[in-house]
Formats: structure tokens, C-alpha cells, sequence
């Protein structure tokens, strides 16, 4: 059904494509889907694919680009054993879903999907069209493994909750509440945010080289905030500031990341990185200079990036942080595998294969 590579190169296929087409040639069937793992950092080759069904998402998320989740992975010592879990309809990405290991729990091995980022939705991705389709076919993929999913801090209001529940409902399976963050509002605009700083103008940053110098404007800010909160800078942690540079220089080429920044003669007073998707842009960092304009030039660049894109009809603009409806974390548990032969089946499986034994094998 798939091109081989010489056949693929032939035609012209890049190597991304003739890899993305061997990988799904060796895709595992799960519920009239077909299933590919893979690790984070080689997720670059799931881009395309992703550019074409994003539009698609139950719950839009920009933190869920094959490019960021490979930044991610990379430069994020706590997701370096991150892998990506895909499913496919044909050449149709109609999944994608980040999964580390979670140990065993009482003799049950958990896998995580952990929230990749503080922007981040918290949802796996899933084509709204097909959703419980699709969830469905996930859930019997962790359930072939031997393993319980844990889905950690969802937005409490996600719909992607509901469709889990009401699959979980039909698979005599539990989507159990094992965690809830209380409810917290955004925080109101600072009291004088509107008026413009004399002198003040409000930019982007467009071409490649204009992009990466935004950037360092902003972890020079955000370094300038640490040492006056008395907290470590992210220049001042391994890996921390690469993310930042490595996220907004690949989403930057793709058209998914714009920054933004706000100055007088003297320099920079805010920046803001905005990544988009399909459906939504969402403020993903924002740092100020304290000692000149302070919070106060951070809420007037979110105001003047919003408002950039309610003209643009780029949609309203997400902020960082839980919102009112809060967060939860669920983890599926299959009611029909506590029985002993369901025990003895999660030992076998624990003795046969290590966690993540399918990265290793491929």
C-alpha cells in the first residue's frame, strides 16, 4: 500500500515523507484505525500531516505541533522519554496524543498524557468528527498494552472530557477523577493598562532574524523579572531558554508563532510570544522590563496583541493559566480487568515487555 523509499524517492518524496510513509506502513490496526508510536523527537514528520487536520480539533491547541512537542522533547529533561501516539484513518491524521511512562499501580501499569505546558488545553488531539470513534480506538490501543490512561490537568470544561466519559460509559470502563486543581479567575487588567507609555510603539517582529532578536529581547526581560522576584531565570536553567528559541524558530517557519513587543528609545518594555493554530492564537509567553512600565506595559502588549488579531480575524486571543473552570485529572480504568485472569494478564504483560518497549523495538 505504501511507497518503498527507493520508489517514494523516485517520485520526487522528501525523506520526511518517505519516513512518515514507512512508519504508517508499519501501523498497528485498533479499532478501524491504525495506530504508530513514536518518540517526540521525531515528531517533525508528523507536521504535514498535522497542517491538514488541525482546522479538525475537538479541543485546539497549538502546544500540540509535531514541532513543539520535538522542542519539547529535546530541551525538557522531564520529557525526554516523551513519545507520540498517532491514529490514522488512510493518510488522515485523525489523533495525536503525548504519552510518558506512569509506573504500576497496584499491579496496573499507567500511562500518562500529561499536560505538555502551561498554555497547553491539556486534550489530546482528536478530530471532532469522528471524536468518540477515535477515543474509543485509543482506549483499546492502552488496553492491548496492558496499560490504564492517565489524562493529567484537562480544562474541567474540555469536550474532550465528555467524549472520554461517554466512551468510558460504553467500554464498561471508569474515567475515574483522580485529581481537581481548584477553580481560579484571570486576573483583571491592571488599572491604567489602556494608556499608552509616552513614546510607546507596538511591533511585530516578522523576518527570521527580526523573530530570534525578539526573542532574546524577551528572556533578557524575563531574566530582569526573575532577579527582581528573587526566582532562577529560564537563561539560568539547562535546556529552558533552547526550548523557548528552538519552539519559536521552528512554529515561527511553519506560520504558528508571532512575537511582539512594545518600546520606547530605550528599548524594549514587553514582549509577548503568540502561538497560533487552525482555530486560535493563545499569548504563550509574555515578560516586561520591572523597572520601566512593569505589569502594567505586559497587560497594554496582551491588550494591543488581542486587538491585532480581532482585526486580522485571527480570532480571540487565549491567555496562559487555569481559567475559571479549573482542572482535572482523569485515568481510565478498565472495571472488567481486576479479576484475576485480568491480573495475570497485566503480569504477563509487565514480564514481556518493559515500558515502552515498541520506541526500543523500532
Amino acid at each position: 500500500m505504501w511507497a518503498r523509499s527507493s520508489e517514494g524517492n523516485e517520485r520526487g518524496l522528501s525523506g520526511t515523507e518517505v519516513a512518515l510513509a514507512a512508519m504508517r506502513a508499519r501501523a498497528t490496526p485498533v479499532g478501524g484505525f491504525r495506530a504508530t508510536l513514536l518518540p517526540a523527537r521525531a515528531a517533525t514528520q508528523l507536521a504535514e500531516a498535522y497542517r491538514l487536520a488541525e482546522g479538525r480539533a475537538l479541543a485546539p491547541d497549538p502546544c500540540l505541533h509535531p514541532e513543539f512537542l520535538a522542542a519539547a522533547a529535546r530541551h525538557d529533561p522531564a520529557l525526554r522519554d516523551l513519545a507520540i501516539l498517532a491514529l490514522w484513518k488512510g493518510e488522515d491524521l485523525c489523533a495525536l496524543a503525548p504519552i510518558l511512562p506512569g509506573g504500576w499501580v497496584f499491579s496496573r501499569r499507567v500511562l500518562r498524557v500529561p499536560r505538555i505546558d502551561m498554555a497547553s488545553a491539556g486534550a489530546p488531539f482528536v478530530v471532532r468528527e469522528q471524536a468518540e470513534d477515535v477515543v474509543a480506538a485509543a482506549l483499546a490501543w492502552f488496553a492491548d498494552r496492558g496499560a490504564e490512561p492517565a489524562f493529567e490537568d484537562l480544562d474541567a470544561d474540555s469536550p474532550f472530557r465528555g467524549v472520554l466519559e461517554r466512551v468510558c460509559a460504553r467500554r464498561a470502563a471508569a474515567a475515574r477523577l483522580i485529581a481537581a486543581a481548584p477553580a481560579r479567575p484571570v486576573a483583571a487588567t491592571p488599572a491604567g493598562a489602556g494608556a499608552n507609555p509616552t513614546g510607546a510603539v507596538f511591533e511585530r517582529a516578522g523576518e527570521p532574524a527580526a523573530l530570534r532578536a525578539a526573542v532574546e529581547n524577551y528572556l533578557l526581560l524575563e531574566a530582569r523579572e526573575a532577579a527582581r522576584a528573587g526566582r532562577t531565570a529560564l537563561i539560568q536553567q539547562a535546556g529552558a531558554a533552547n526550548f523557548v528559541r528552538a519552539v519559536t524558530r521552528q512554529l515561527g517557519r511553519a506560520e504558528r508563532c508571532r512575537v511582539f513587543c512594545l518600546r520606547d528609545a530605550a528599548g524594549a518594555l514587553a514582549v509577548g510570544i503568540v502561538l497560533t493554530d487552525a482555530q486560535r492564537p493563545v499569548l504563550w509567553r509574555v515578560s516586561c522590563d520591572p523597572e520601566r512600565g512593569g505589569e502594567a506595559a505586559k497587560a497594554l502588549l496582551a491588550n494591543r496583541i488581542a486587538r491585532a488579531f480581532e482585526r486580522g480575524r485571527g480570532g480571540a486571543l487565549v491567555g496562559i493559566g487555569p481559567d475559571a473552570s479549573g482542572r482535572v485529572s482523569l485515568r481510565v480504568e478498565g472495571r472488567a480487568s481486576h479479576g484475576p485472569a485480568g491480573l495475570a494478564r497485566r503480569l504477563g504483560e509487565r514480564l514481556r515487555r518493559a515500558a515502552f518497549g515498541e520506541l526500543r523495538a523500532a
